[in-house]
């Protein structure tokens, strides 16, 4: 990874990245070959819980006003690139699978159409969609991978849920935690996240990551207004 020490946001890079390495070097000290290898619906859970709690850490560390904006936007926009637009990507994905499978053609206008009202939808109206925008789903690489978006907004749910376990000292969440981290592919990914505290079957850890959006959202209007 790139990383420089006046860049801010590689120390964010390098909390993510340290979050995968970690997850394989305790799932590979654990399990054995067959089952060491986690699957893409965990993969991200692990990086993601270290950048919520660096920005638990630098949030605890500084009282300067400006600086607390800069880190409470910055989570506030990983969690709507994360949680809306991953979402909305997986859905316009969805939609897209669907009129293939129902014989239709998947012309450039059904393309930009279906796409905009996914915008539409999604940012509302207080918005303004440039033409542009319309051919931002050509670009996606991910798409090229099917059905792996909405995994992103699976695993900042789980992180967040995660990370609140153990940021509020709940008995047993480090080692819940670890233990996530040590069972690899050993198990369904459903039932290691369950195993660990999050139960991902229920809307929880989502409603949970919404509600973070949204005092944080208060928190930097009132940095902002003050």
């Amino acid at each position: 990874m790139n990383y420089k020490e006046d860049v801010f946001a590689d120390v964010y890079t390098l909390a993510h990245e340290a979050g995968h390495s970690m997850h394989t070097w305790f799932s590979q000290k654990s399990q054995s070959f067959q089952d060491y290898e986690y699957p893409i619906f965990l993969a991200e859970v692990a990086s993601t819980f270290n950048e919520e709690l660096l920005t638990h850490h630098l949030l605890e560390q500084t009282s300067d006003p400006k600086m607390r904006a800069y880190i409470i936007n910055r989570q506030i926009d990983d969690i709507r690139g994360t949680v809306f637009r991953q979402t909305m990507f997986a859905e316009f994905e969805k939609i897209i699978h669907a009129i293939e499978e129902n014989g239709d053609a998947l012309t450039l206008e059904v393309f930009k159409s279906e796409y905009h009202k996914l915008l539409e939808a999604y940012f509302g109206q207080n918005f303004v969609l440039d033409p542009q925008l319309d051919l931002e789903c050509l670009r996606i690489p991910h798409f090229y991978n099917s059905f792996y978006v909405y995994k992103y907004a699976t695993g900042i749910s789980a992180a967040v849920a995660l990370a609140e376990r153990v940021l509020s000292s709940k008995p047993g969440s480090v080692d819940a935690y670890l233990g996530f981290l040590r069972s690899g592919g050993s198990k369904f990914p459903l039932e290691t996240l369950k195993t660990a505290g999050v139960n991902m079957g229920t809307s929880a850890p989502v409603e949970s990551t919404l509600k973070l959006f949204e005092r944080r959202l208060g928190e930097l209007e009132g940095l902002l207004l003050a």
